[in-house]
């Protein structure tokens, strides 16, 4: 229970830096940590429904990314302050993605895809989450077409980014891929 009020408290704080910030591109604000958890103004707020949250992506002609994290994550701070802090990677996926914060070992009740309800520690153990940060993306039938498990230096997690965008994954492997990007 009072995991779940942290993660309300550090969303609301999430939404009033929002606002605050105005409109247009994302800024590259530092990272700072609320409850151990570090923070993008451009995060979507979950519906705490996973279909609900793609069908919005869907409208807005983006990819879901669930975007799986922990408290004291040091790779998830790293993430925050270098590869978040990179204009060209906040601008791809701010134009191309829905991006939901997860939390690995939440206690947050969501519905999944398929209607089961399940906590957030089950929804990540579902979809094999094993460490951190660990992205997952969803086409527009909710079916995940990738997923990056660990950190990434900003050239390779731009390059998951377009990859993903790019629906690469239809024609090539992702190391494939990206060998033919040069």
């Amino acid at each position: 229970m009072q995991n779940r009020r942290d993660f309300i408290k550090r969303s609301s704080l999430l939404g009033l830096s929002a606002l605050s910030m105005g409109t247009g591109f994302p800024s590259l604000a530092k990272s700072t940590a609320i409850d151990g958890f570090y923070q993008q103004h451009w995060f979507h707020k979950t519906s705490f429904d996973i279909k609900n949250d793609l069908e919005f992506a869907k409208t807005q002609g983006k990819i879901l990314t669930l975007l799986w994290e922990q408290q004291g994550c040091h790779y998830c701070k790293k993430m925050h302050d270098v590869v978040f802090q990179n204009r060209e990677i906040v601008d791809l996926i701010s134009q191309h993605f829905v991006v939901v914060q997860m939390d690995m070992w939440g206690d947050r009740e969501f519905s999944a895809l398929y209607g089961k309800q399940m906590k957030e520690a089950a929804l990540a153990r579902s979809y094999l989450v094993r460490g951190t940060p660990s992205a997952i993306f969803f086409d527009e039938f909710g079916e995940v077409v990738f997923q990056m498990p660990g950190y990434a230096e900003p050239p390779v997690f731009l390059g998951v980014f377009r990859y993903v965008q790019e629906k690469g994954y239809d024609r090539k492997s992702f190391t494939d891929w990206y060998k033919s990007q040069g």
